[in-house]
C-alpha cells in the first residue's frame, strides 16, 4: 500500500507543468563550480593518510551488509552470457578493499570464464601502475582523480562503464564532497539496470521549504556528528526522488544507505535546480571547501512531499538491532532472503570511525 502511494502521488506530479529542468551535474551553477575545482586542489598532492583519519579498508560494512555475500549473489543472478563484471569503490584510500575483492574472486569459481573489473577512485595521487592484470581479475587504481566529475574523469582515461557496473561503494567520501547529489546522479546511472546496488554511509543536502522549516541552517561543528542529524531527513527526500528502491540504517545523522537501479532511463532528479551554496557551514574544513548547496524544487512536488513521499516510507528490522526505513518491502526481503546483513561488526567499525575522525580533527 505505501509503495502504491508513492508510484500514484509522483504519477498526479505528471499532469502539471513546471518550471524547473531536471538537476544533473551539468547544471552546477558557476559558484558551485568554483568549490568543487578548489576542494580537488586541495587534496590533490597530498597522501589519504596524511589528511584523514579514514583512509579505505578490506571491508565497509556499509548497512552492515557482507560483501563477499553480496557480490556472489549479484554474480549468480546476472545474465547467463554475462562475462565481465564491474565493481566500484569511490574514495578508495589505499585501494584495500579493491585488493581484497581480487583476492577473493580468484579465490572463487562463482562464474568460470568470467572477468572481474574492480576500479578503485581516489583524489590523492597514486605513484604505481593504475592498470594491473591478476588472476581473473582487472584492477585499476585511479589516483588524481575528480571524483565529483565522474563521467569525464572515466571518459578521459577511456572507462566506459555505464549501465555496466553490477556495485558501487563509498565510504566517508560523499559526506566531504561540494556537490554529492551531482555526484550521486552521475554515480547511479554507471549501475546496471534492474540489476546494479550502491552502498553509501550517507551525505549531506537540504531541500528548501519542502520538509518542514523547524531547523534552521547555522553553522556547525562537522566534528559534532550529532549536530548534523537534522539534514538526515532531506537524505531521505532525495533518495525518495530519485526512483529507486531503498533504504536507509536508522543511525542519527547522515546514514548508511543501499539502493538498487531499477530502471534503464537515465536518473535524474526532475523538477529541482541548485540552490545557493552556503559558504563557511562547515566550521570544520571538510575536503577542502566548507559548503552546503541548498536544492530548490517547484510548489506542486514539495505538495507531493508532504502528503505522499513521506508517508510512503516504512520502518523495518533488518535484524533485532538494525531498524531501517525504506521504500520497497521486496528489495529488503530480497536483502534478507540472500542473508546479506551481519551486524556483528557494525557498532566497532563505527565507534573507530568516529574516533578515527575526532584524532584526525584535533592533529
Amino acid at each position: 500500500m505505501f509503495k502504491s502511494k508513492l508510484i500514484l502521488g509522483l504519477s498526479l506530479l505528471s499532469f502539471f507543468q513546471f518550471s524547473f529542468a531536471s538537476l544533473h551535474f551539468g547544471t552546477r551553477p558557476q559558484a558551485l563550480r568554483d568549490i568543487v575545482r578548489k576542494s580537488f586542489a586541495a587534496i590533490e598532492n597530498v597522501e589519504p593518510q596524511d589528511r584523514w583519519g579514514f583512509s579505505g579498508e578490506a571491508h565497509y560494512w556499509l548497512c552492515d551488509v557482507n560483501k563477499y555475500n553480496l557480490i556472489t549473489t549479484l554474480i549468480k543472478e546476472a545474465p547467463p552470457e554475462q562475462t565481465d563484471f564491474y565493481f566500484l569503490d569511490i574514495g578508495a584510500g589505499n585501494f584495500q578493499w579493491s585488493n581484497d575483492l581480487a583476492e577473493s574472486l580468484n579465490r572463487s569459481k562463482i562464474r568460470p570464464g568470467a572477468t572481474y573489473h574492480i576500479i578503485g577512485l581516489r583524489g590523492e595521487k597514486y605513484k604505481e601502475a593504475e592498470i594491473r592484470k591478476d588472476g581473473n581479475c582487472i584492477v585499476y587504481s585511479f589516483g588524481a582523480f575528480k571524483i565529483e566529475q565522474l563521467n569525464q574523469e572515466l571518459k578521459r582515461r577511456n572507462i566506459d562503464i555505464t549501465n555496466k557496473v553490477s556495485l558501487i561503494v563509498s565510504r566517508w567520501t560523499f559526506k566531504h564532497l561540494a556537490d554529492p547529489v551531482g555526484t550521486l546522479l552521475q554515480a547511479c546511472n554507471l549501475l546496471t539496470p534492474n540489476h546494479g546496488i550502491l552502498l553509501c554511509d550517507g551525505l549531506y543536502t537540504y531541500f528548501e521549504d519542502v520538509v518542514g522549516q523547524e531547523e534552521t541552517l547555522q553553522p556547525l561543528e562537522y566534528s559534532s556528528f550529532e549536530s548534523l542529524s537534522h539534514l538526515r531527513k532531506h537524505q531521505t527526500l532525495l533518495l525518495s526522488l530519485l526512483g529507486v528502491s531503498f533504504f536507509e540504517q536508522d543511525a542519527g545523522q547522515a546514514a548508511a544507505f543501499m539502493l538498487k537501479r531499477e530502471k534503464k532511463e537515465v536518473i535524474t532528479l526532475k523538477d529541482v535546480k541548485y540552490g545557493k551554496t552556503i559558504k563557511k557551514y562547515f566550521s570544520m574544513e571538510v575536503c577542502g571547501c566548507q559548503a552546503l548547496t541548498k536544492l530548490e524544487t517547484t510548489q506542486w512536488l514539495s505538495i507531493a512531499i508532504h502528503r505522499v513521499i513521506f508517508c510512503s516510507l516504512k520502518d523495518s528490522y533488518l535484524t533485532t538491532q538494525t531498524k531501517v526505513i525504506g521504500n520497497n518491502e521486496e528489495f529488503l526481503s530480497w536483502c534478507k532472503t540472500h542473508n546479506l546483513f551481519d551486524p556483528r561488526f557494525s557498532k566497532k567499525i563505527w565507534e573507530s570511525s568516529i574516533n578515527a575522525a575526532k584524532s584526525s580533527s584535533q592533529e
